[in-house]
């Protein structure tokens, strides 16, 4: 599925839609690649509401695409709907901006699904709760990598909040604020970080293991 016909002004919220309809629920979903043809230059499609995943998906922006809740949605909600289907997502080379949610400003990664972040930027969003940029229930699995959590808000995990396992590598976490840490992985959960570059983050009194 492609977001786009080359040029940006075919690249817009509905567009997005309409792809995203397909690989959820089209004739061979749920599951699929998502790609954008928006012209040669970075474009931003502005969100006013949450995009819904479930199902084995790729989202790959190409290096170019930035996916903006405008300080109003969470870009990204990842579910399993139905026991059978397995839900695997992939992000890749997107940036998600100014998400704003409860739980998961960004994106919110349900119980029993996974999720892989590579080459992304999660910036400037916020969740009410926990999980600034990314929160993961439990029985999820998210993996990180190669990718820049910057400027996040929440009260707990600024930049992640998983209650399950969370692999995290080759990544960098700026600016993030919250009131105990940047990534919060409770008693349940677990994080294993390496070569993650944390720097110039806000933390208060740290509960629940955090780097």
């Amino acid at each position: 599925m492609v977001v786009g016909n080359g040029t940006p002004a075919s690249c817009t919220e509905a567009a997005l839609n309409a792809a995203m309809f397909q690989l959820v629920v089209g004739v061979q979903g749920p599951g699929g690649v998502l790609t954008f043809s928006c012209g040669a230059a970075p474009h931003t499609i502005a969100l006013t509401s949450t995009k819904f995943l479930e199902g084995q998906c790729t989202i790959d922006g190409g290096g170019l695409i930035t996916l903006n809740g405008q300080g109003i949605t969470r870009p990204l909600y990842i579910s399993v709907t139905n026991p059978e289907d397995q839900t695997a997502v992939e992000l890749r080379n997107i940036t998600l901006a100014n998400g704003r949610g409860d739980f998961g400003g960004a994106v919110y990664l349900g119980e029993n699904a996974s999720l892989s972040v590579l080459r992304t930027t999660i910036r400037n969003s916020s969740a009410e709760f926990t999980g600034g940029g990314i929160a993961a229930a439990g029985n999820s699995l998210l993996n990180v990598a190669n990718s820049t959590f910057y400027d996040n808000l929440a009260v707990s995990g600024g930049a992640i909040v998983s209650y399950a396992v969370a692999n995290i590598t080759d990544s960098s976490f700026e600016f993030n604020t919250a009131n105990d840490s940047t990534v919060a992985t409770p008693a349940e959960g677990g994080a294993a970080e390496s070569f993650a570059v944390v720097s110039s983050n806000e933390l208060g009194v740290m509960v629940g293991g955090a780097a």
